[in-house]
């Protein structure tokens, strides 16, 4: 389930992770590498989230389509 907002879908950790085959787990070490982007913080729960175009590069680099994305490239 995404959550819309001003427009834009977003993903929690766990559905990126979902969608890329991976563990939650191996999300969170990838962000806290530095591999991929942080996600962004939903205020009404404190979720972490990621918009739809970062999760298409996320799944994307999961799967061995692209290289890593950059912090430059998705912000």
């Amino acid at each position: 389930m995404s959550y819309l907002i001003k427009n834009i879908n977003y993903f929690t950790v766990k559905e990126v992770a979902d969608l890329a085959g991976k563990s939650k787990q191996t999300i969170v070490r990838w962000y806290e590498s530095e591999k991929i982007p942080q996600p962004s913080r939903l205020e009404s729960n404190g979720w972490r989230v990621y918009p739809e175009d970062q999760k298409d590069l996320i799944v994307d680099f999961a799967n061995g389509i692209k290289k890593p994305p950059t912090q430059e490239k998705l912000l």
